[in-house]
């Protein structure tokens, strides 16, 4: 009854989101927008969608690149089609768990639920850091879209820093955290406690080298890069003159606020933002919902993706010892 409670006041407090952008689609002249649609040019769009490939196919480099340091082959065509796979499970499943979802192939293969959820984790890690530094100093170019902004993002980053180092300090509350994590995933043929879990995902980051870290982080610079040039593309399609270091702000700062959990994928908040950010540097309201309608697209053509590959016979993979 407890977690029942928990799942509808969640799902209550998200829809604030989706009440914010009800309220934003009513204040906007939804004619405008839809314009900007019919007049795009679509071989930007083009190029575009092909960024966006890019940015999938060098995630799943990097998911593979992971499994490798575990001693765990992935072929890459396999590592392409789990790797999109889980990104339709990350868009429908509330806080993007679903992303977790390639961790189900390696675990159907005989690799251990520790080592095979250590994977994704470690992938998510990445991305997060990425996301929290690009979003903070975005931020900082504006100060005054919320108050005290600095001051509540900074210490926003510094709670997530502290929260960190207490994890890794005090292993019983990983060990609660994961047991909680391991329920909500319903995870097949759990056969060890959690507590030997989290050993074994913890053991791994050990064998993480300084070299490896920097070609993690090297790709991870790379797939984002990607990501950012499919908005800027979109943007330049719809008509937004804006440069682009003032681009690559709005979108950080979309992304990075979208992480709040009050929203269905950021729905509301990142709409907010936009419009914000848009009105300093003199483009229309109806520009920035537009601009963020390019979101929503993205998530539903990845997730379009990521269901035909979800639908996809299962691959085995095999280990190595290391």
């Amino acid at each position: 009854m407890r977690l029942k409670n928990r799942k509808i006041a969640n799902l209550a407090f998200r829809t604030i989101g989706i009440a914010l952008f009800a309220y934003i689609l009513s204040r906007v002249n939804l004619g405008n927008v839809f314009r900007q649609f019919r007049n795009a040019d679509p071989r930007i769009l083009l190029l575009a969608a092909a960024a966006e490939a890019m940015l999938i196919i060098t995630k799943s480099i990097r998911w593979k690149m992971i499994a490798a340091i575990q001693g765990i082959d992935i072929p890459m065509r396999k590592s392409l089609a789990a790797y999109t796979a889980s990104l339709y499970f990350g868009i429908i499943t509330p806080g993007r768990i679903g992303d977790f979802a390639k961790s189900y192939y390696l675990i159907n293969s005989g690799i251990g639920i520790g080592k095979s959820i250590f994977s994704s984790l470690l992938d998510r890690i990445f991305d997060l850091i990425f996301l929290v530094i690009a979003g903070y100093i975005s931020l900082l170019f504006f100060p005054d879209i919320i108050k005290n902004q600095l001051l509540v993002s900074s210490l926003l980053v510094l709670f997530v820093a502290l929260t960190i180092a207490i994890l890794f300090w005090r292993r019983n509350l990983i060990v609660k955290l994961i047991r909680r994590f391991i329920s909500g995933l319903r995870l097949p043929r759990v056969g060890q406690k959690v507590s030997d879990l989290t050993d074994e995902m913890l053991d791994d980051f050990g064998l993480l080298t300084a070299k490896q870290v920097f070609g993690l982080i090297l790709l991870t610079i790379i797939a984002w890069s990607f990501h950012y040039t499919f908005f800027i593309l979109s943007a330049h399609s719809l008509g937004i003159n804006a440069s682009t270091g003032m681009m690559l702000i709005s979108i950080s700062a979309a992304i990075f606020v979208s992480l709040i959990p009050i929203s269905i994928a950021g729905v509301g908040t990142r709409d907010l933002v936009l419009i914000m950010i848009f009105s300093r540097i003199g483009l229309s309201r109806d520009q920035a919902i537009s601009f963020s309608f390019t979101f929503i697209i993205v998530y539903i053509l990845v997730g379009l993706a990521g269901l035909i590959c979800w639908f996809m016979s299962p691959f085995e993979v095999s280990s190595k010892s290391n």
